[in-house]
């Protein structure tokens, strides 16, 4: 069997078309990829490269080119990028002058950056309103961008950074301010005991008195809900209503920074003005009224009694 095989193979390879055997017209599949076209480029692609000078035809690029289409592809992209805009890689050594001609180039024209309209911020920070930068925080945000040599979106992400920072300052001041105004509740009810609510409304009708006389004392409160709340603050002007007594001007509406509770003071002021707006009214016999008006004094007498009640109840 070897032997009748090797003769076929040997018939095929000679281009037998006759009889002769099996097989003895049939032609085997080339095992060469290659058309005859591509040796021939590829030859001649070698030649080319054999026929460069030394320095060219040790080149890295030279030596990974491996066919003229190849090295027809390298040189339109690289007549293309003479056309682009090409930034020198920074280097080390660089003096400040370099690094400023540097900046200039990816700088926005003549320093102008602008407040981006959207701002890309974490997601935790979702539906917190994004504080705007001041004038002068813009300006600082702007002459940091500048010396750095930011391009406009990196100072984009300059100015969400910074409202982030911002948010996250507050909200760690906003969770001071009530860790803290909790503390300073509970010191003073410890303090105070069951006389808490009652000091707490002295001190709410003395700082509403004084606060008229000394507007600043109402701006230094507002300043600052933990001074607003601070024990000393509260101790001070409760030792101020001991001490004054009734000596102190009528205050308003009784409401204060310590509270919204109404003032001993506050409830006087309402018990007079209405015995001023209904006097003749209350002192009339009511049995010579109208209907209408034994109503309204009985409204109006019965408002009277609940004042008398806070007030007495209060003090």
């Amino acid at each position: 069997m070897f032997k009748l095989n090797n003769i076929l193979r040997e018939e095929a390879e000679e281009g037998s078309s006759g009889g002769g055997g099996l097989g003895a017209g049939l032609v085997p599949d080339s095992t060469s990829d290659s058309t005859p076209e591509e040796n021939a480029s590829a030859d001649q692609y070698q030649s080319l490269l054999a026929s460069l000078p030394e320095e060219l035809k040790n080149n890295a690029t030279i030596q990974n080119t491996k066919s003229f289409d190849a090295l027809a592809n390298q040189l339109v992209n690289a007549q293309s990028a003479l056309g682009a805009k090409r930034l020198e890689q920074p280097q080390a050594d660089w003096t400040d002058e370099k690094w400023d001609e540097y900046y200039t180039q990816v700088r926005p024209e003549n320093n102008e950056y602008t407040i981006p309209e959207e701002i890309s911020i974490s997601e935790e920070f979702d539906g917190v309103d994004i504080p705007a930068p001041t004038e002068d925080q813009l300006q600082e945000l702007t002459d940091f961008a500048t010396d750095m040599g930011l391009n406009q979106r990196q100072f984009d992400g300059l100015v969400g950074r910074w409202a982030e920072l911002q948010m996250e300052g507050n909200a760690a001041v906003e969770n001071h301010n009530k860790e803290t105004i909790h503390k300073y509740g509970a010191d003073m009810a410890e303090h105070w005991g069951t006389n808490f609510e009652v000091n707490m409304k002295q001190a709410n009708e003395t700082f509403d008195a004084l606060s008229q006389e000394i507007p600043e004392l109402q701006d230094l409160v507002n300043w600052s809900p933990v001074v607003a709340n601070h024990p000393a603050v509260l101790k001070l002007f409760h030792k101020i209503s001991e001490i004054s007594g009734d000596a102190l001007p009528m205050g308003n509406s009784g409401a204060s920074p310590f509270g919204q509770n109404e003032s001993v003071q506050g409830i006087k002021a309402q018990i007079e003005q209405l015995d001023s707006d209904n006097k003749q009214l209350v002192m009339t016999d009511p049995s010579a009224l109208s209907f209408a008006d034994r109503e309204k004094r009985e409204n109006i007498l019965q408002k009277r009694i609940k004042l008398y009640s806070q007030l007495y109840g209060n003090s």
